[in-house]
Parts: structure tokens; sequence; C-alpha cells
């Protein structure tokens, strides 16, 4: 029903028709960080991706999920650097140096897939390298605590307290961090949706008073979006 937030149990059979997905978008992954090199322009990497992940049997996820102008046309999300977020492919090139993350969604028998991953390439200075390793482990913290009896809390403060240690490259106030912030997209067909609940929310707060808040309703995601939105329509900026 409109408007319902309880999250959805999933079968086993289910899960494993999931999982399906995720080892394609797994494999994009791969094929990707194997091809990736300066001079390769994002545009190229989009089409590697959407070739491969068609070639499997497999439906872009991202293409025609619908944008504020009109519906997304890419296979991946391409962020280079200090970009937040989503990046949209295009004629720009790899440079060494820099570090690129690539978001994939893959839609399999009806159900989605959907994994990022950051990539290092050529010669990364030191400090971009250890920022790479600390998210690497504040989302192995956040699997490790996705145990049956625990609370979404439980996730994000894992995150959190291996996030606060990239305060020591140069982030200041109090981190925050989130998973799949973003509303549900249901024009998709099928089964296939881009995000079920329960949503991971922000983190707020540093020290002995810290809050974890998971988010129950949309007022916190809307206060992101609107801000990525503002990001979004300054010149020259990607995501």
């Amino acid at each position: 029903m409109p408007g319902d937030r309880r999250v959805t149990l999933k079968s086993l059979g289910q899960i494993e028709k999931m999982a399906v997905a995720g080892r394609l978008v797994s494999d994009v992954l791969d094929k990707i960080g194997l091809e990736l090199r300066p001079g390769l322009t994002t545009a190229e990497l989009d089409r590697l991706a959407e070739d491969m992940i068609r070639g499997s049997g497999g439906i872009p996820s991202f293409i025609g999920v619908p944008g504020r102008i009109a519906p997304y046309k890419h296979s991946l999300c391409i962020s280079v650097d200090e970009e937040i977020v989503h990046g949209v492919p295009g004629p720009r090139r790899i440079r060494d140096g820099q570090i690129v993350s690539i978001d994939a969604g893959a839609i399999v028998d009806g159900w989605h897939g959907d994994a990022a991953r950051t990539f290092i390439v050529g010669n990364v200075p030191a400090r971009a390298r250890e920022l790479v390793a600390a998210t690497e482990r504040a989302m192995y913290a956040g699997i490790a605590a996705a145990q049956p009896g625990n609370y979404l809390s439980d996730i994000s403060g894992a995150i959190e307290d291996v996030a606060r240690e990239i305060q020591l490259y140069g982030m200041t106030g109090p981190a925050m961090m989130f998973l799949e912030a973003s509303r549900p997209y249901r024009a998709l067909g099928s089964q296939a949706m881009l995000f079920f609940d329960p949503v991971l929310g922000t983190i707020f707060g540093s020290g002995s008073d810290a809050m974890y808040r998971v988010l129950s309703d949309e007022s916190g995601i809307d206060r992101l979006i609107e801000r990525l939105e503002e990001i979004d329509d300054e010149p020259g900026c990607d995501a």
C-alpha cells in the first residue's frame, strides 16, 4: 500500500534469485576493474558494463530511472575523486592518480542487484589510499554487525566507529554516512525495485553523546536529496 514502510521478508528462493543478480553485478565490477586505466572515458566504461549485463541475460537497472529532467540513460554511475555519488558517464577521460567510484546495477529474472566499488588508478597519493582503505573497513564493519537480533543502529554505529578514523585524514565534524538513502523506484516493472526497506539512515553526533537515528520517515532523505540537487545545479559539478 502507498506509504507502507514495513520490511518485506524474503523467502530462501527469493534470496537465491537476488544473489544471482548480485553475482552478475560483482562480475561486472570485476571486469571494470581489469579494464580501468588512464585514457579511457567514463562513457566507454559504461558501454562495457551495459554490454556485459545484457550479454549475460540481465537488464541494466539504472536505465530508465526517473529524473528531474529525463529518465537516466546509463548503466553505471561513475564518480571521480571528490565527487560525492552518482556521477554521470560521458566524454571525461580517466587520469593517473584518480580514485574512481563505480556503481552498477542489474535485473535478472525480475530481481535487482546493486553494488559499488572504488578503484585506485595508478599513482594515487597516500592520503587518498588511506581514505579508500578506511571506507572499506567501515563497510566490512557494518556487514559484520548485520546479525539476527541486532538493530539497524548497530550497523550504523559499527560504520561510524571506523568512519571517525577518516577525521585523521582531513574530515572535520561528525561523520555522516548513508547506505542507499533514496526513495524506492517502482517503475521498473516485474518485482524489481532499486531500494527495499529498511533503509539504513544517516548518523549524527560525536563523542559519548552520539545519536544514531534510523530514518522512519522520508524527511531526512528529502533534506539529503535537496542538498545533492543543489550541488548538482552548481556549474561544472557531476554529482
